[in-house]
């Protein structure tokens, strides 16, 4: 399982305060989940990191939020 992380995404899941969606990893590593923002989120940009087995999968992404 991988939990992908943003302070953009909904709160349905959450990793150390921060919410979270979570993706099964399939053969060879890949993985691929969808999500929705809040639309009462504020615009601006916000960082996207991943997690797995326990640590930090070393990406920082980031998506922008706009009305």
């Amino acid at each position: 399982m991988v939990v992908i992380l943003s302070r953009a995404f909904v709160h349905t899941h959450d990793f150390a305060g921060v919410p979270a969606v979570l993706a099964r990893v399939k053969y060879g590593g890949s993985f691929r989940v969808t999500t929705r923002i809040p639309a009462t989120k504020r615009p601006g940009r916000y960082g996207v990191t991943g997690r797995c087995g326990g640590g930090n999968l070393g990406f920082l992404k980031h998506l922008t939020v706009r009305r």
